[in-house]
């Protein structure tokens, strides 16, 4: 038995639909893999594909088919964005489950987080970008879940354009680690907090642009307002702060789970970012106003607390 073969049965054996990948750089299946998202290759199946003697890479199939695999993509700058998301959740008493997930180094470099989650997984969700110019834009991290591709390790390093190998530096890769629904939730937030793009809720005219006497009505509010005071009264509690930011829950979260659902002054900015859903009172990856909150999706502010200045006559 050749040895990439022993290595495509012993993924099979732990639960992976695996796939032949080129050996030539241009990191492709090497055969038709759409019919083995729903139903993965079996032992037969994988002494043809793999038992030849063609090099092949190892492509892993995430989502259901492979027992409800996701893996966490960090691309670029992805060794540093990934050191600064496990800093962020062993700051939130989250160390165990870091150390749990197994960690793959990419030939970018990159990192790539295995785990498999049987409450199931989505397909591919972008979770963090970075606007690079001209507004085109960069994703930083994202999933790869149902229906997606992942080259794994143990793949020649042919199959890379760069010629460097997938390295595992934490974990047995033939083993991820089931993780529940909230721990999931946990990952993904903390990626989400990275991002560097904030997508406007809608286009607004920058106060640059205008005079003096074209002020909007938010532009005061927006100025001088508060996010406690825009979110606190309506249910939202206080969830954490790390700098000039600071974190959310909404009114649908239970304070016993743990995570957050939105941070105020994301990115550097005055705008509230809802990193999930909050059961229909902000959208869910985007990125508002205190003056769109209270005027759109919320009630509107205590005048008590909140006297708007008189605009010129």
């Amino acid at each position: 038995m050749s040895n990439q073969l022993d290595t495509a049965l012993t993924y099979f054996r732990n639960g992976f639909a695996v796939i032949p990948m080129r050996a030539d750089g241009t990191k492709r299946p090497a055969c038709e893999w759409t019919k083995f998202e729903k139903e993965r290759p079996s032992e037969v199946e994988l002494r043809t594909l793999f038992g030849g003697t063609d090099k092949f890479g190892f492509g892993i199939i995430c989502g259901k088919v492979s027992n409800d695999l996701e893996v966490l993509d960090f691309d670029v700058d992805g060794v540093a964005m990934h050191m600064r998301w496990c800093a962020r959740l062993r700051e939130r008493g989250h160390a165990e489950l870091v150390e749990r997930l197994v960690t793959v180094k990419t030939p970018r470099p990159g990192v790539h987080v295995y785990y498999r989650c049987p409450s199931g997984v989505e397909g591919h969700l972008i979770l963090a970008q970075r606007e690079i110019s001209n507004g085109k834009v960069k994703t930083l991290i994202e999933t790869r879940g149902e229906g997606c591709l992942a080259i794994a390790p143990k793949s020649p390093p042919e199959v890379h354009p760069s010629g460097r190998t997938y390295e595992v530096i934490q974990g047995n890769i033939f083993t991820p680690p089931d993780i529940t629904a909230a721990e999931r939730k946990l990952l993904l937030d903390a990626a989400r907090e990275l991002t560097d793009y904030v997508k406007p809720k809608r286009e607004q005219i920058s106060k640059d642009k205008r005079s003096d006497s074209d002020d909007l009505p938010g532009d005061d509010f927006n100025e001088r307002g508060d996010w406690d005071a825009v979110l606190l009264p309506h249910g939202w509690t206080k969830a954490s702060s790390t700098g000039e930011s600071k974190y959310y829950r909404h009114p649908h979260k239970s304070s016993s789970k743990p995570g957050h659902c939105a941070v105020a002054n994301f990115a550097g900015t005055d705008l509230l970012h809802v990193f999930c859903d909050d059961g229909g009172v902000l959208e869910q990856d985007t990125s508002c106003t205190k003056f769109y909150a209270v005027t759109v999706n919320l009630k509107a502010p205590d005048q008590d607390t909140f006297e708007p200045r008189n605009s010129a006559g």
